[in-house]
């Protein structure tokens, strides 16, 4: 799924001379067109999306040392992980997924839940359509909860198989 993203000029520059200048295998695939009011939109499907977090994860993981000092770019990088974390996203389930995520994962998340919006694409498919960010929230949701699922034996039961395809699917970064 394409998606696309409206930057300022300055997020759309931190992008591409910080983000992604070294990266000549992501930059082809951003399509970009000016808008009148000196933004720019951003064209991108999910993978990309996805490269472009991990990118800016190794990013921020400089600002961590005690010794750095925030700058005003900070900002910037900011904005663009957050506009990046509300494109929507899709994510394939079972009629099996669909119930035990609704009926169980999400029962007392009802702020989760919410934000998602289902379409039934046959008997036994389910598309979700979510935010990236609250694809997160769900694969934490998943991860906790597969630990309480395994047999005597440290096999998956019947919910630890469908929480571990939770984290599967709902993977974002």
């Amino acid at each position: 799924m394409k998606a696309k993203i409206n930057l300022t000029r300055e997020e759309c520059d931190y992008l591409t001379n910080v983000i992604l200048k070294k990266h000549k295998k992501i930059f082809p695939q951003v399509t970009f067109s000016e808008n009148v009011n000196n933004s720019m939109d951003i064209g991108l499907d999910e993978n990309v999306i996805r490269n472009i977090l991990k990118l800016i994860g190794n990013e921020i993981r400089l600002r961590f040392d005690k010794n750095y000092k925030p700058t005003e770019k900070d900002k910037i990088l900011e904005h663009l992980i957050d506009k990046l974390y509300k494109v929507k996203i899709k994510v394939n389930l079972t009629r099996e997924e669909y119930d035990y995520l609704i009926n169980f994962l999400l029962k007392s998340h009802q702020e989760i839940l919410s934000q998602l919006m289902f379409i039934e694409e046959d008997n036994n498919s389910i598309c979700v359509e979510l935010e990236a960010g609250v694809a997160d929230d769900i694969r934490e949701l998943a991860g906790d909860e597969v630990g309480l699922h395994f047999d005597e034996n440290y096999e998956p039961t019947k919910e630890g198989w469908i929480l571990e395809h939770f984290i599967d699917k709902f993977y974002f970064e």
